[in-house]
């Protein structure tokens, strides 16, 4: 029998957690914080609904936050089992937890002043750099298509999910003492069809019980070339207008698929030359990653790569790694991309 209880990322979209129960097995199907407001962000993210000693195993979609952010917290409470992923999502982790960690701590230290001089008492981390190192030393990296067993009969193959680098469908096979297998499918996020980069999602066959994630269900994306349409016309703007353009990217995904456009449009000269800074030292740590991962890529990337074009370079691109490099960009004139 397979049991699931939604603890995170059911009636709304973030905090993904989902608990498996199969032939005695405790198996925990991604550990994302929950974001919200502050308040009800602490509370929750710090009351665990389960208890981390008594989980077999995790296994994880993808390495955005809001599916793995909470995995150092199992460690900080005694988590021993393994943490089931792709290789590319081992790497994303690696960077986005303790990026996560430095982050809290920096929002720790502002709130525990203001309490400090309020006389109350200080409130602990959520996690710290030590529960990151602890919880990848537990992760065990899997290729996609290789089934994995887990003990107990059950199963897990991961099939490619097209949403960033390394995300992946989880399928889990449960065998009962008569032989017969009932098998668990869990999307995580399926990415759109046809963005840049990744090869679209795998479509596993056979599912029994289908977890299946809907946020954008219900809306009609813009082509890959649509998007480079606009991106030639706002290019073109500042160049007239001789200003800047603001882009807001999350550093995993987005940053990438933006560099890729702009790579697009040199190479096929239709964008003149531009300085564009990518103001965030994660976007490019996370772009090495995607640049270690080739084996991720589609036809399209990987075709690129072969005429020897790195598809997330182009002239006029830069990296900004510290504040003061930041904070610089301020003072530069346009026409440039941000």
């Amino acid at each position: 029998m397979i049991n699931v209880t939604f603890f995170g990322a059911a009636q709304t979209t973030t905090g993904s957690m989902h608990l498996v129960e199969a032939n005695g097995l405790k198996i925990l199907l991604d550990c994302g914080l929950f974001q919200g407001s502050r308040k009800e962000a602490f509370e929750r993210n710090r009351h665990l609904p389960i208890n981390p000693a008594a989980l077999d195993a995790v296994v994880l979609s993808h390495a955005h936050i809001d599916h793995s952010g909470n995995l150092p917290t199992l460690a900080r409470h005694g988590f021993r089992g393994q943490v089931y992923s792709t290789p590319a999502t081992r790497d994303l982790c690696d960077i986005m937890l303790r990026d996560s960690a430095f982050l809290q701590m920096r929002d720790l230290e502002y709130i525990n002043k203001k309490r400090a001089q309020q006389g109350k008492n200080l409130f602990e981390p959520l996690y710290e750099q030590q529960d990151v190192d602890a919880i990848m030393r537990r992760f065990n990296p899997e290729p996609l298509k290789r089934q994995v067993n887990l003990g107990n009969g059950v199963s897990l193959v991961f099939h490619n999910a097209g949403h960033i680098l390394g995300s992946a469908l989880t399928q889990l096979d449960v065998k009962d003492p008569s032989g017969h297998t009932r098998r668990l499918l869990f999307t995580g996020d399926l990415g759109q069809p046809g963005q840049p980069i990744l090869r679209d999602y795998d479509m596993p066959q056979d599912a029994d019980v289908l977890l299946i994630e809907s946020t954008y269900a219900d809306r009609d994306h813009p082509s890959a070339e649509d998007v480079k349409g606009r991106l030639k016309g706002f290019i073109d703007d500042i160049h007239q207008q001789k200003s800047r353009l603001i882009i807001p990217a999350f550093s995993v995904g987005r940053t990438q698929n933006i560099l890729y456009a702009l790579n697009r449009l040199a190479e096929e000269g239709r964008m003149r030359p531009t300085p564009v800074y990518v103001d965030s030292p994660l976007s490019l740590k996370a772009t090495k990653v995607y640049t270690d991962h080739r084996e991720c890529y589609d036809e399209e990337a990987s075709d690129i790569l072969r005429q020897g074009i790195d598809p997330m370079k182009f002239p006029g691109l830069r990296f900004v790694e510290t504040p003061d490099q930041s904070k610089a960009l301020n003072e530069l004139p346009g026409p440039l991309v941000i």
